[in-house]
């Protein structure tokens, strides 16, 4: 019994070799958050990030991508309009009650290329969590580092948010946001 057990291990192990399959680490590069109001145009930045993702290699090129999750605090964020922008936003987005908005990868396509991704995963904003399909570009960042690019245009309503009014509501926040976004996966 324990020959087998340690035979399935080492095939186990060696299927692992043979794929190439690593965990890697995702970082932020950057993520941008852009939306409009009946005033000016605003923006807000994410600071942070961390999530994993296990990667397969075929010929130096992500050839499968699964197991994919990521994770950005809330309060990182930062409106170039200041505080008082900042607060809305946390406030938006339920900072108290869910403090990170996270992606969960459900499925992960590279095009033939290996320079395209079609990802669809869950995206959990303000304690609601939607399936959401993102288009994005992969590119080598040099040694075991890929670069990966992409936007998503979303609607703060379909993740039960209200879009945020300031100025005794004065001024009102469109309901389109447009997310912009770079990570680095790193072995």
């Amino acid at each position: 019994m324990k020959i087998s057990n340690f035979l399935l291990l080492l095939l186990l192990a060696a299927t692992q070799i043979v794929n190439g399959q690593a965990n890697y680490r995702i970082s932020l590069t950057s993520l941008t958050i852009k939306g409009n109001s009946n005033v000016h145009k605003w923006e807000s930045r994410a600071s942070q990030l961390s999530g994993h993702a296990n990667v397969t290699l075929a010929e130096s090129q992500i050839s499968q991508l699964t197991n994919g999750e990521l994770e950005i605090p809330v309060k990182s964020i930062k409106s170039s309009k200041g505080s008082i922008m900042d607060n809305k936003t946390y406030d938006a987005l339920k900072s108290n009650e869910c403090g990170s908005i996270k992606f969960k990868l459900s499925s992960a396509t590279i095009n033939a290329t290996g320079t395209g991704l079609s990802v669809k995963g869950t995206l959990t904003i303000a304690c609601q969590s939607k399936t959401v399909d993102l288009s994005c570009s992969i590119q080598p960042g040099g040694g075991d580092e890929y670069v990966i690019k992409g936007s998503k245009d979303l609607k703060m309503t379909d993740f039960g948010i209200k879009p945020p009014t300031a100025l005794l509501g004065t001024m009102v926040t469109k309901d389109d946001i447009t997310i912009e976004f770079e990570v680095k996966l790193t072995k």
